[in-house]
């Protein structure tokens, strides 16, 4: 993602000692890094930051056990290597379209939950994060570029805050941070 307001953009911009690379791979899976560990994680990446289950739940409750297995897997792999890892939830898809199930996404988010909770790493819990900005359909085009899941600039940026925290090496003001936005809608509804 080679957009300046993507959060791995805003990532590498205000922490320029790290090397920030986004490795995802539209339509991917869990299934994708689990298969193929060593093509996704590098012997050099320090920090991960692991958000699936947008995709992975389209395929269902059926799919939701070995969704959670493969998550837990990766996540433990990294950390056994050194790597310290952040799992990011998901936020709810445009419930009008035809292929979203609001079920799997809520089921899904919770194996994310899960797995960081059991296995101590932390969460950032996206869903929760774009729920509070309230049901309406202004918030969908607020949030999503395409108005069903792909997050635009400033969906880009409350993933950026969320993660913030992560990266911080000392207490920061937040207007040193001008992209920083939680809490600037947590009252619109």
């Amino acid at each position: 993602m080679g957009e300046p307001d993507s959060f791995c953009q805003l990532l590498d911009k205000y922490f320029p000692k790290l090397n920030v690379s986004n490795r995802a791979v539209p339509g991917s899976q869990i299934r994708s890094v689990w298969l193929d560990y060593d093509d996704y994680i590098k012997p050099s990446d320090d920090i991960l930051i692991i958000a699936f289950g947008i995709n992975d739940h389209s395929n269902g409750a059926e799919y939701l056990q070995r969704f959670e297995d493969r998550l837990e897997e990766v996540s433990l792999k990294a950390i056994q290597e050194g790597k310290q890892v952040v799992l990011v939830g998901f936020p709810q898809r445009n419930k009008l379209w035809e292929y979203e199930d609001p079920a799997s996404t809520i089921a899904y988010n919770d194996v994310v939950e899960d797995v960081a909770l059991k296995n101590g790493i932390p969460l950032v819990d996206i869903y929760s994060a774009f729920e509070s900005m309230g049901e309406n359909r202004q918030v969908i085009e607020r949030i999503f570029g395409d108005f069903i899941h792909h997050p635009n600039g400033y969906g880009h940026r409350i993933y950026f805050s969320y993660l913030l925290p992560y990266f911080l090496e000392k207490p920061t003001r937040s207007t040193e941070i001008p992209e920083y936005i939680v809490g600037e809608w947590s009252d619109r509804k």
